[in-house]
């Protein structure tokens, strides 16, 4: 009934209420979404596409190719 009162979605309602009720923050401000940061080099990434095309390895032939290959994967 609160949610059709105040022209919102019953998930809006449960989420606030959710909001109001943790102790120590009481905030109803929207909280950030800040995107993780990518965990793959446009360099590593242009190297999968290299073998995917050029050798048309599949997904664990790439794992395995970029697994041996030291620092290469991850910032």
């Amino acid at each position: 009934m609160i949610a059709k009162a105040f022209g919102i979605s019953r998930q809006t309602v449960t989420k606030q209420v959710k909001r109001a009720n943790h102790r120590g923050c009481e905030s109803f401000k929207d909280r950030p979404r800040n995107r993780a940061a990518p965990r793959v080099t446009q360099e590593v990434e242009g190297f999968i596409l290299f073998l995917r095309i050029i050798f048309e390895w599949g997904t664990a032939r790439i794992y395995r190719g970029i697994g041996t290959t030291p620092k290469l994967l991850y910032v």
